[in-house]
Order: C-alpha cells, then sequence, then structure tokens
C-alpha cells in the first residue's frame, strides 16, 4: 500500500437511501443522517469524488468528464415532484483526468464519460449534504465484477486525492436485500432485520477495531462473503450497494475507520463510516 506524507481529508461511506425518498419526507432516516455528515468534516471539501452503486461497467471503473453533468431520475414510481430535482453542481473534467491516470498507473481498468449525468446515488445524498450545489462532482463508476479486491486497490489509487482536501464518498448501503424490504412476511421481515444487525456488527468491528492490523481489514473485506449473514445481507452478485465501501475504506490506505452511526430503514440497519 502506499503512503501519504500529508493528513488526509476523510473518506466516507454513507447509505444513499431509496430512491428519491430521503428528498420527498424531511423525518427519512437517511435524510436526518445526510445532513449530519457535514459535521464530521474539518472543513468545505474543495471537490468530491463519489463511487456510486448504481452504475456498473464491465469495461473497468468509468469516470465522468462532464463539466456540467444533467441528473439521471434512474427510479420509478415515485412523485412527479421527485422527477423534476435539480443540483446545478458542476463536473470537473481536469479531476477526471486525474482519477483516469491514477487507475492506469496502478494497473486498473478505467475509461472516461463525458456524456453520462449522474445517477440518483449521487444526488440524492449531495442535495442533502451539499445543498448549495458549490463543490465540483466527479462521479464513478464500480466495476461489474464486483471483485471486492480491485475495488479495495481503487480506493488505495484514489487515496492521493484526499491530500488535496478532495472527498471521497463510496454511496450505497450496508445491507441491501430487497427480498427482505419488501416482504409481507412478518417472520421472513424479522429474520432479514436480524441479519441486518449481525452483519452490521460485523462491518462495524472490522473497519474500526484497532486490534485489527491493516493486512487483516483488508482480507475480512475481501473475504466478506464469508462473514456471519453476509449473504443475507448482500446476496450473491447483487453485493453493488456494498461495493462502494470497498473503495471508501481502500482509499484510507487499510487504516481503522470511524463508525459514524447506523440508521434503521424499516427496522434494518445501516451504518455510514468515515476512513
Amino acid at each position: 500500500m502506499m503512503a501519504c506524507s500529508k493528513e488526509l481529508f476523510p473518506a466516507l461511506f454513507i447509505g444513499h437511501g431509496g430512491g428519491p425518498l430521503p428528498l420527498l419526507d424531511d423525518s427519512d432516516v437517511f435524510a436526518i443522517k445526510l445532513k449530519q455528515l457535514t459535521k464530521s468534516l474539518p472543513k468545505k471539501p474543495s471537490a468530491i469524488v463519489l463511487i456510486t452503486a448504481h452504475w456498473q461497467s464491465s469495461h473497468g471503473f468509468v469516470v465522468s468528464s462532464a463539466s456540467t453533468p444533467s441528473l439521471l431520475y434512474d427510479y420509478s414510481g415515485f412523485p412527479p415532484a421527485s422527477y423534476n430535482l435539480k443540483y446545478p453542481a458542476k463536473g470537473n473534467p481536469i479531476l477526471a483526468e486525474r482519477i483516469y491516470s491514477l487507475f492506469k498507473d496502478s494497473g486498473i481498468p478505467t475509461s472516461t464519460d463525458g456524456k453520462r449525468g449522474w445517477d440518483h446515488g449521487v444526488f440524492i445524498p449531495l442535495m442533502l449534504m451539499f445543498p448549495d450545489a458549490d463543490i465540483p462532482i466527479v462521479s464513478v463508476s464500480i466495476c461489474s465484477s464486483l471483485d471486492p479486491e480491485l475495488h479495495i486497490r481503487a480506493g488505495n489509487a484514489l487515496a492521493k486525492l484526499r491530500e488535496s482536501d478532495i472527498l471521497i464518498i463510496g454511496s450505497g448501503m450496508s445491507f441491501h436485500n430487497f427480498g427482505y424490504f419488501f416482504t409481507n412476511d412478518v417472520k421472513k421481515q424479522q429474520e432479514g432485520i436480524a441479519a441486518s444487525k449481525v452483519f452490521d456488527s460485523f462491518l462495524t468491528e472490522t473497519l474500526t477495531s484497532t486490534s485489527i492490523s491493516p493486512e487483516q481489514r483488508v482480507q475480512k473485506m475481501i473475504q466478506w462473503a464469508s462473514a456471519p449473514s453476509a449473504l443475507q445481507a448482500h446476496p450473491l452478485g447483487q453485493e453493488e450497494h456494498l461495493i462502494p465501501l470497498h473503495v471508501a475504506m481502500g482509499s484510507g490506505l487499510g487504516k481503522a475507520g470511524k463508525h459514524l452511526g447506523t440508521v434503521q430503514f424499516r427496522g434494518f440497519h445501516s451504518s455510514f463510516y468515515q476512513f
């Protein structure tokens, strides 16, 4: 792993909630949490690099290089107002090229995309965290292989950006299983809630314990699927909402992170972390 000579700006893993719901209801647990998150930052970031669960590429990591990205309303069945949301923050083509170069130099497959807009994994949480829309943003896809080691390496490559007060955000959910979210079976729902607590405990212990070495932490996250209740939290092949966490953790170079709290969405535990 690389070493950085300067104090690193924090990196975050956040839960972005259900579609546009955090923006439609002030009492939404994700809305409340996201509005509070910036208190954990030492100052306003110079830019934001956000790895989103809602953009997968089969050709490695894709970096958004548009100067004025549009918004992608990639959800359905919500009130009309949710399709008229605006977030006029700017992109940052120069930073996008730097990210591309960092990936290339680390042997990580990558490309840029000057046309893609921001999906709801990007603009929904950022509208709540940074409502002034005055910080440039570059979004980054995950790789459809969902290879945890590759995504940790990608985070390692991005760590250098944190020396420039750039905020790296992994946007997903630490528990994401629609089979549990939308069941009408009370027994199954309770089973899912119990699983979310168990997996949440594994993540928090693994990511924050100072008794675990950086190498052990990385290995545990590479082998996340063997953790208790892991495949109930994220069915294998559907772990796209967990994988941005590997990038955020990787940008922390394996050091112990901080648990920023847990929200309960319909009783299911979803945690936020800082690295």
